[in-house]
């Protein structure tokens, strides 16, 4: 069994310009149903010291998963 890689979410509502700490974060599993279609998990943040200390390019809602884009 395989385990699907992970990536990192918002714990809840984060507005445009928000510099992000740990407490923002939380550690999801890719689920390409959670994201759109063509987004793969290439796209998405996959390590904690590439957020935490960056700032939000646009808002972002609780659960939703980081894009490289977003900061």
């Amino acid at each position: 069994v395989e385990l699907p890689p992970t990536v990192w979410a918002a714990t809840g509502p984060l507005a445009k310009g928000r510099v992000l700490s740990s407490q923002d974060l939380k550690e999801v599993p890719f689920v390409t149903s959670a994201t759109s279609q063509s987004t793969t998990v290439d796209d998405c943040v996959q390590r904690l010291e590439d957020l935490v200390g960056m700032e939000l390019k646009r808002s972002v809602s609780t659960g939703q998963i980081f894009l490289k884009v977003d900061v």
